[in-house]
């Protein structure tokens, strides 16, 4: 019977590293969908602005001072977007919180669910504005940008 149960707690652990590989992937596939879509609206944003960035670019404006409101919208949309993520996950957490617990009893274990610390939502926050800061230089500073941005080399 012993060894029965221990054949249980192996196949446990064994999903449980399954679906913790399952979960690195999806945030790794989470994070390259938030470049690519935080770059794809940069570059609408770009060509929505362009004759005003040629206007700015005739009276002397350089790309560095016309870049620069692109890059905080960058980094504004990956801070909102970590932040909503928080939002979802704390509000996750706290729902699964109690069935969590009640299997944890079920097996006898000490495990416990715990809320995420606020050092790590800071972190999710820093790392999702600069991921936004990311999507947007590389809107900003493509080789085809050149054709709709970089109308001088300033």
């Amino acid at each position: 019977r012993i060894q029965i149960d221990l054949r249980w707690v192996k196949r446990l652990q064994s999903v449980v590293s399954l679906i913790q590989l399952i979960g690195a992937l999806l945030a790794g596939f989470l994070t390259l969908t938030a470049l690519l879509v935080i770059g794809n609206t940069i570059r609408l944003e770009l060509l929505r602005r362009r004759s005003e960035m040629e206007v700015a670019n005739l009276l002397g404006a350089t790309n560095g001072f016309m870049n620069r409101p692109i890059l905080y919208t960058g980094g504004l949309y990956g801070f909102i977007g970590g932040l909503v993520a928080c939002v979802v996950a704390v509000l996750a957490f706290s729902a699964i919180q109690d069935p969590a617990h009640e299997l944890s009893a079920l097996y006898e274990s000490s495990f416990q669910l715990l809320m995420p610390k606020f050092s790590q939502i800071l972190s999710v926050l820093g790392v999702s504005t600069l991921l936004g800061i990311v999507g947007a230089i590389s809107s900003l500073y493509r080789p085809s940008q050149q054709l709709t941005h970089g109308i001088s080399n300033k």
